[in-house]
């Protein structure tokens, strides 16, 4: 049973450290070699920010909802 659990438990702390670590890490590194630079676009209103919209296409037609 020793023989599986070890190495079963390396295997999960080295998936966790590679899924919740550097793959983000390597993501966001190419997102910033992007020409927007991963940072989306700024909505600002009277020259104050009030936010970035860098989630999915716009869509505004009524058949899309």
């Amino acid at each position: 049973m020793k023989t599986y659990i070890l190495p079963s438990l390396k295997l999960t702390v080295a998936l966790i450290i590679l899924c919740s670590a550097l793959y983000p890490l390597l993501i966001a590194g190419v997102a910033r070699m992007t020409p927007g630079g991963g940072n989306g676009v700024i909505i600002s209103q009277n020259g104050k920010i009030l936010g970035y919209e860098n989630i999915g296409q716009k869509f505004t037609d009524p058949k899309y909802f």
